[in-house]
């Protein structure tokens, strides 16, 4: 009975291989009714159930509901996918409901919400399908009338009517945009997407039926039909890709008519056909069949879908079948269907003789079957032993010694068998060991390893003896030995479970390697099963839960090879070559074939045709012709590796994720965020998140439970950390950016073809954020700063308290010692405020006495004849200067009581209007003086209560100093008008310097001066009124001040309540604005006209006042008439703008001076370029340009740089001097001055410029021997060497042209880059000669040089200096030194 099941396995041999899993609501489908399946873009298998919508990825199944979802029904007859990744579902038979879901978010959108379009209510009983093609477009059909929909997200949703007919169902979209579609029951047609038919087929009406089944091997559908010619018979059709219609043989009919819902589906191009449960053929009928592994529920098919790895799923009545059909290149041998059964055959022992393939049977001997399948037969069966029931004959190693003998281990026996005679010799072997490994010596010798060790065999003698050359190695001597073997050199090899050895026939063992030896001796394992070497001389090694091993020897390298690397097993019972080097092994779970050169294995299950998935240790042989045999529990695997050259590479494997959910503390809830992982790829983990799950799926279905998954944090993971669960709880994170790696591993030892990559951010509390830390650390050290504080507070308490008594002051100036200092920086900005201020009040205190001393002085020298006009152009000088000097006196000490808090007001009633034109109308003259037209605005009457004297200064102040910054030609206005209540300036732009609190509501006068100077700058309004203030660059301003006047019209303001302001008119000046209450309280004014007289004092004349006059005695200066013996003396530049200090220099200087003068700097400088004059007398302090600029500009010119300057200041400190000598100031003189002074400094400065210019006449002529200059001359004149330079520069140009007769002043100019006056005057300054002087004394002195020196003739030494006339030359010669040149030569050379 035995051998005739073990042959039946070869009669029914086949070349495909099927195996069936089965998923119904025991394993987590919703409901066993599956109408319609799909794979998705990710590879997720989606079912749809009579209860549901439900995703499956290998491993378990998520189900989406009505309920839980949003869908708008459970019953899902349809599924397909759009272009956007969206689920279209479709309802139940009879209804036309259409929803749209989201597989990554799991929400659903009805077709009406998401299109707007209302769905017939019901379509007909039919299978109506939604379809998609393989761009993603969704394609489906209404009936009555008959139309076509698609929907691209690009084209939208289309309607396209199709009126010939009136019934429509689609059944397949094709690659070519095209649908295939049944109409009106009768024809099979192909539509375009725009209506057009392309292919129609008629059939009798009603009898179409479309297979359930895909586009495959060039078939696009198959189909049922009758023939409307022959309707009493049916047919089986298929339609290819290009549209052409085939019927196929009645006996692939028969099938289809099994089930209402037929399937069809072409697995090759040869003809074979899946109907579902079988692979049928036209002419062998039934090849393969899965009957015998269904379930015993009936089978209705309902839904049919061919995955990308090549599964069919079968959707029934009762659940779904998933099948995998394979091409069947294993052979199996001594095999029995019946797993459960005690025959089953378990190998140990393999060799081959000729075409019988031998084998030792653990349970029954020595059997041998032929290879290409057959009845088995026994040749040796020992008697057996029975445990618990089982017999076994402990049948073990197996092998040939080359002429025809066979040498078994077999129940504590070595067997030695002759199949071609039949006879067998017996030696018995050690009690409890058993020959595992038998190999040959020598003709004589055998080795043979067992349980225990080795032993030795003397075939002639038959005597076993134990082996004893183990040297050090004993542990040997118990190791259990599964291989012996020699490589391609020869050397033999024992494979132990102590490690590897290597035998020397006659010294024994030599070496041993595994993990415990040491450098060149260690490999990474301990138990090894297999040897191999290839032709490159590398050992593959098999290993015991080590997994494969390459080690090249000779390079003491190796590298091993276990699941993480792609095995499907780590414990490798052998190696075995092909022809194409790559590599086959058999383990404890399955058949493994590994390319060494792409590093890639690719694993064999029972489902792929193998005996079993676990082999045996020993049972392992490879023939002459390559093919190999692997033994394992059921039986022996043969195969040949050159037919696996054709299989299909391995299907796609991926790794995706299935949900990722996360506490939301916002909703305290689990929320579901798949969605953002997917597209994002991110995760933030937040710090108090402990709940957050990623689940993740290997999209395999076959075995998927024993799936491996791997992961590893890219910064925080050397190596990866394998699990069974595919899930992370994701907790416990460092802080920061990580990034997470996931891959999968099926159990054949296929890796995910990618590899998950999610960033994870774990965020860090708080507590642990830089801004947290930073904000401790400021908060820590404003705590110390604080308690440090507090500390010197107290102590500072203390120490107050303690020298209360002594000394208060000195606590309080500790205490505030903070203040202290600000307002000692404060006092410091103050002093040089003062002293800036000093400086100038001291300017304007010295400026009019100089004149007053100075005009008195000279009154004393006047004799009574003198004209009556400079008398009183002297006592007028003396009034004004003294004028001046009382206004500012006085505004000095209103400002000592102002601040006292002694000034109070006097108001009177009268007439504003009237008393501002009087102010006004005493500014005229000044104004005319300066072309400035003067205008007045606003009321005629104003009656209101003011302070005469204090408004007067207001308006005075106010008055004078627009006038002071008005141009020529310019405008001052005056406005006055009233106001019903306060109204703030700040929205007009104004800059509000007093702002009241009080009386807001009742009535206000209001006046402003206005004038078209060049403005204030904004950013210096709010300073304006402070004391002392000037702005920075007031040589660039027209005029000088005090800084007191607009200050002390702020005191006087704020003393009557009424507010200030002011603003910057852009481009046309500035604008002062005064605001006062209007009241009327005080007593009236005596009535008549406000008469002018002197200023008096006392509160008995305040009623009479009269306004300082400043611009009616300011004439505009007029040059002094000259006087006749003037024309001949030394012209002088006055730089003095002033014009009162300038007549009164005029008037000391006209008797001996030439006097022009220049209002400021610049036009001094003009000035002393065009006139050059013989000395230059200059104030510092000017407007546009000051004496020191003059200095500058002067002195380092080269036309004006001979010229002396007199500084005269008011400027009296020493700094000030140094600093005018630096600039090139000749003398400094101080005001105010005495005339004898005065005429003293000038003398002197024109008797030291003589001197130079006899030091300079000589240095022009070029004598060596000079005068000696002055010292007064050298100490005051820096730039001497700049006169130097200029002289040196003219004589070598006019030394260089000496001969030329030619030679005119404007070739000397044009040489020397000078005008003819501009030469002219400097030469005549620096020398005394005129240039064509100099030219010729320079000519007779080079000539005296060519008498002396040379022996050229008297006319050509005439000619040589640039005289025409020789002749002409003697008589100049003569006369310039008193000689003639021939008695020059002479004398010269005596």
């Amino acid at each position: 009975m035995v051998l005739w099941l073990w042959g039946s396995v070869y009669v029914q041999a086949q070349s495909y291989t099927a195996s069936v899993n089965y998923y119904g609501p025991e394993q987590g489908l919703s409901h066993r009714e599956v109408n319609a399946i799909l794979q998705d873009k990710q590879g997720f298998m989606w079912f749809g159930t009579k209860f549901g919508l439900n995703r499956f990825d290998g491993l378990k199944f998520t189900t989406y509901t009505k309920e839980r979802n949003g869908l708008d029904f459970d019953d899902i007859q349809s599924i397909a996918q759009d272009a956007e990744g969206y689920l279209w579902l479709m309802g139940a038979n009879g209804q036309s409901q259409i929803t749209l879901f989201n597989p990554l978010t799991g929400q659903a959108i009805s077709f009406e919400e998401k299109f707007g379009k209302k769905r017939p209510p019901t379509v007909p009983d039919d299978r109506y399908r939604l379809l998609s093609s393989g761009n993603g477009t969704i394609i489906f059909t209404d009936g009555q009338p008959a139309q076509l929909i698609s929907y691209h997200p690009r084209s939208g949703l289309r309607y396209v009517a199709v009126p010939q007919f009136k019934k429509l169902v689609a059944f397949q979209a094709t690659n070519h945009h095209t649908v295939w579609a049944v109409a009106d029951d009768q024809f099979v047609i192909e539509l375009t997407l725009d209506g057009r038919i392309v292919h129609q087929f008629a059939h009798e009406s009603g009898s179409i039926r479309i297979c359930y089944g895909q586009r495959n091997a060039g078939i696009e559908f198959f189909y049922v039909a009758r023939d409307p010619v022959k309707p009493a018979s049916g047919g089986l059709y298929s339609v290819d890709e290009s549209g052409h219609q085939k019927e196929l043989p009645n006996s692939l009919l028969a099938s289809s008519n099994q089930f209402l819902f037929p399937v069809c589906y072409a697995v090759d191009r040869s003809g074979l056909i899946w109907d579902g449960t079988s692979l049928r053929d036209a002419t062998k009928g039934v090849v393969l069949t899965i009957a015998p592994q269904l379930s015993a529920e009936p089978i209705v098919n309902r839904s049919f879908f061919c995955d990308r790895n090549g599964l069919f799923w079968l959707g029934t009545s009762f659940g779904v079948y998933q099948v995998k059909l394979a091409e069947n290149y294993f052979h199996r041998l001594f095999y029995q269907d019946n797993k459960t059964d005690k025959r089953v055959a378990a190998v140990r022992g393999i060799t081959v003789l000729g075409d019988q393939v031998f084998a030792s049977l653990e349970k029954f001997g020595l059997y041998s079957i032929p290879r290409w399948g057959g009845v088995a037969r026994k040749h040796y069966p020992p008697k057996t032993f029975t445990t618990n029931s089982d017999e076994f004959a402990l049948s073990y190693g197996l092998t040939q010694d080359g002429q025809g003998t066979l040498y078994s281990g077999i129940r504590n026996k070595l067997v030695r068998y002759e199949p071609a005679t039949g006879r067998s010799r017996v030696t018995e072997l050690p009690q409890l060991w058993d020959a595992w490994a038998i190999y040959p010596l020598d003709s004589r010798q055998w080795l043979l390893g067992g349980r225990r060790g080795l032993y030795l065999f003397d075939t002639v003698q038959g005597q076993l003896t134990p082996y004893i050359k183990y040297n050090q190695f004993t542990e040997l001597a118990q190791a259990q030995v599964l291989h012996i073997a020699p490589d391609r050199q020869g050397v033999v090899w024992i494979c132990a479970n102590t490690g590897l050895y290597i035998l020397h026939p006659q010294q024994g063992i030599t070496a041993r390697y595994g993990s415990e030896g040491k450098r060149g001796f260690y490999l990474p394992a301990e138990s090894f099963q297999h040897i191999y070497q290839d032709a490159e001389g590398v050992y593959w090694l098999a290993t015991a839960n080590a997994g494969l091993i390459r080690w090249d020897r000779r390079k003491r390298a190796y590298r091993q090879f276990r699941r993480s690397e792609g095995l499907a097993n780590d414990n490798i019972y052998a190696v075995y070559p092909d022809h194409r080097g790559h590599l086959w092994l058999s383990s404890d779970f399955g058949i493994m074939q590994f390319d060494p050169v792409r590093l890639t294995t690719r694993a064999y299950l029972i489902e792929d045709g193998i005996t079993h998935n676990e082999f045996n240790r020993i049972a392992h042989f490879q023939d002459k012709n390559g093919r190999i045999y692997f033994g394992g529990l059921n039986g022996i695997t043969a195969f040949d590796p050159q037919d696996f050259q054709a299989q299909k590479p391995m299907p796609e494997l991926l790794v995706r994720v299935t949900s990722f959910r996360q506490y939301d503390k916002a909703t305290d809830k689990v929320v579901d965020k798949t969605q953002d992982v997917v597209t994002s790829q991110t995760i933030t983990i937040q710090p108090d998140d402990r709940s957050s799950v990623l689940d993740f799926a290997l999209l395999n279905y076959a075995n998927a439970e024993k799936n491996l998954y791997a992961y590893r944090f890219e910064d925080l993971d050397k190596d990866w950390t394998y699990q069974s669960e595919p899930t992370l709880r994701l907790s416990n994170l460092p802080y920061g950016e990580h990034q997470l790696l996931i891959k999968a591993q099926a159990i054949d030892g296929q890796w995910s073809t990618n590899t998950l990559q999610i960033k994870l951010i774990a965020v860090p509390p708080f507590y642990l954020r830089s801004w947290f830390l930073v904000l401790v650390i400021l908060l820590t050290g404003a705590g110390i700063w604080a308690w440090l504080r507090w500390r010197i507070w107290q102590h500072q308490a203390e120490q107050r308290r303690l020298e209360t008594q002594v000394r208060l002051a000195t606590a309080r100036i500790e205490h505030d010692k903070e203040i202290i200092e600000q307002q000692a920086q404060d006092l410091l900005r103050l002093n040089q405020t003062r002293s800036h201020f000093f400086a100038n009040i001291s300017h304007e205190f010295r400026t009019p006495l100089t004149v007053i001393l100075g005009m008195a002085a000279g009154l004393e020298e006047y004799k009574p004849d003198e004209k009556p006009h400079q008398l009183r152009q002297a006592a007028d000088l003396i009034k004004r200067n003294g004028t001046n000097l009382l206004r500012l006196i006085n505004q000095l000490l209103d400002l000592s009581k102002l601040e006292a808090g002694e000034m109070h007001l006097h108001p009177v009633r009268a007439d504003l209007a009237a008393f501002s034109r009087y102010i006004i109308e005493s500014f005229q003259s000044m104004a005319r003086v300066k072309n400035i037209q003067l205008r007045v605005f606003g009321e005629e009457e104003c009656d209101v209560d003011f302070d005469k004297d204090k408004l007067q200064d207001i308006l005075s102040n106010l008055l004078t100093n627009a006038l002071k910054f008005t141009p020529e030609g310019g405008q001052i206005d005056y406005q006055l008008k009233r106001l019903d209540s306060w109204q703030p300036l700040c929205p007009e732009g104004y800059y509000e310097e007093l702002t009241p609190t009080n009386n807001l509501d009742t009535p206000w006068i209001r006046f402003s001066v206005s004038d078209t100077g060049p403005g204030i700058e904004p950013s210096i309004l709010s300073k304006v009124f402070d004391r002392f203030f000037q702005v920075d660059n007031q040589s660039e301003m027209p005029v000088h001040g005090t800084g007191i006047g607009l200050s002390l019209v702020r005191e006087l303001v704020l003393l009557m309540h009424g507010g200030l302001a002011v603003r910057n008119r852009s481009g046309v000046g500035a604008e002062f604005v005064v605001s006062l209450p209007l009241t009327r309280q005080a007593g009236p004014i005596q009535a008549g006209p406000i008469q002018a007289g002197p200023i008096q004092a006392g509160p008995a004349q305040e009623l009479s006042v009269a306004p300082v006059l400043i611009s009616p005695d300011r004439m505009e200066w007029s040059e002094p008439e000259r006087l006749p013996s003037a024309a001949n003396q030394p012209l002088l530049l006055l730089v003095e703008d002033n014009d009162d200090v300038a007549t009164y220099i005029q008037t000391c200087l006209r008797t001996d001076y030439q006097v022009i003068r220049a209002e400021n700097g610049q036009v001094g400088i003009d000035l002393a370029f065009e006139k050059s004059p013989d000395v230059i007398l200059s104030d510092v302090m000017m407007p546009v340009k000051d004496g020191f600029d003059l200095c500058d500009t002067l002195k380092n010119d080269e036309r004006t740089s001979h010229i002396p300057i007199l500084l005269l200041t008011a400027r009296a400190a020493v700094s000030d001097r140094l600093a005018g000598l630096r600039r090139g100031a000749d003398a400094y003189l101080v005001k105010p001055f005495l005339r004898e002074e005065l005429l003293v400094v000038l003398s002197n400065l024109i008797q030291t410029r003589r001197l130079l210019q006899r030091h300079y006449r000589q240095l022009a002529l070029g004598h060596t021997q000079m005068e000696t200059v002055p010292a007064t001359a050298s100490a005051d004149q820096p730039d001497e060497p700049l006169e130097d330079a200029f002289l040196s520069k003219l004589r070598a140009a006019l030394e260089a042209n000496v001969d030329n007769a030619q030679l005119s002043v404007d070739d000397i100019c044009q040489a020397v880059g000078m005008s003819r006056t501009t030469l002219h005057n400097k030469l005549t300054a620096l020398t005394g000669m005129s240039i064509n002087r100099y030219l010729r004394t320079l000519r007779l002195r080079k000539a005296q040089t060519l008498l002396a020196d040379s022996s050229l003739s008297v006319s050509e030494v005439a000619y040589a200096v640039g005289f025409d006339d020789p002749k002409y030359f003697s008589r100049v010669f003569s006369d310039e030194f008193g000689v003639s040149p021939g008695n020059f030569r002479h004398s010269a050379r005596a």
